[in-house]
């Protein structure tokens, strides 16, 4: 099977415990990767450095460290990381999330049955505290080019975290917007399915995702809300969805600013479940 590369950021605040978790799920992947790019968005603590050089020792020349001297956000990070690649198939991975064990297997397997594939994500189950722990919930992602280019018309149609891509169609689409906060995947591979790349989800979940309170009230903070408005203004400028679909997305901005937390959260928790 092809090579790939892994991509991941980490800042100040992770967890090292979870960071940890994440490494291990791509390392223990049935196809191992032949590389790691790790980008330290900023200075980070001690006991973050020594999580990763456990790995680095263990691991000497897989692990390729690049280190941002300060936070510059997820998407000069990933754009860095992405430079930082020797291969053209790369895996994204949150440093707090964990990827199943057959995760990269699967997915090299459809870029060697497809070579136009250029994006390939699947669903999420999630967890709060431990993958053993997990909970019956699952967000899923639509399947096939039709059911996705109906869903980018108002929200992303991949999972981050689960996505393979190829580092050559990134670049030529310019790569992840530095200018945007929040939701740079979102923009990145509308993008994508813009200038007519092969674009698709597993019908399964490949990753199990870390999902409490705080990442959904990240969904309507001030820059999420900003980021939203602005990739939907893109979509439609591109004639990727229809008027209504971008005044029915400011319409939900605006409910989501003004919501109370307690029902913005059951709101949001009942959606998931669906």
């Amino acid at each position: 099977m092809e090579r790939y590369s892994v991509l991941m950021s980490a800042y100040s605040k992770v967890v090292p415990s979870e960071l940890k978790l994440s490494i291990e799920s791509m390392l223990s992947q049935t196809v191992p990767p032949e590389q790691f790019v790790l980008v330290w968005d900023g200075p980070v603590s001690d006991e973050l450095h020594a999580t990763v050089e456990s790995f680095i020792v263990q691991y000497p020349d897989l692990f390729t460290v690049v280190q941002l001297e300060k936070n510059c956000g997820l998407a000069v990070a990933l754009n860095s990381g992405i430079t930082a690649c020797r291969n053209d198939l790369i895996a994204r991975m949150d440093s707090d999330d964990f990827s199943l064990p057959f995760r990269c297997e699967k997915q090299l397997i459809e870029f060697e049955k497809n070579p136009s594939l250029a994006l390939l994500g699947g669903h999420t189950q999630h967890f709060k505290v431990t993958p053993e722990e997990a909970l019956d919930v699952y967000s899923k992602q639509p399947i096939g080019k039709k059911a996705i280019e109906q869903c980018i018309r108002r929200n992303s149609a991949f999972s981050h975290p689960t996505v393979m891509f190829r580092k050559s169609a990134v670049l030529e689409c310019g790569g992840y917007d530095p200018q945007l906060r929040r939701s740079q995947d979102h923009d990145l591979f509308s993008k994508m399915i813009y200038q007519g790349y092969d674009c698709a989800n597993l019908d399964e979940a490949v990753v199990m995702f870390r999902a409490d309170d705080n990442c959904m009230l990240r969904n309507r903070n001030k820059e999420s809300c900003k980021a939203r408005v602005i990739i939907q203004k893109r979509l439609y400028k591109r004639k990727q969805c229809s008027l209504m679909d971008y005044l029915y997305i400011r319409i939900m901005v605006f409910m989501m600013q003004i919501l109370p937390q307690k029902l913005y959260l059951k709101i949001y928790s009942l959606l998931k479940e669906k």
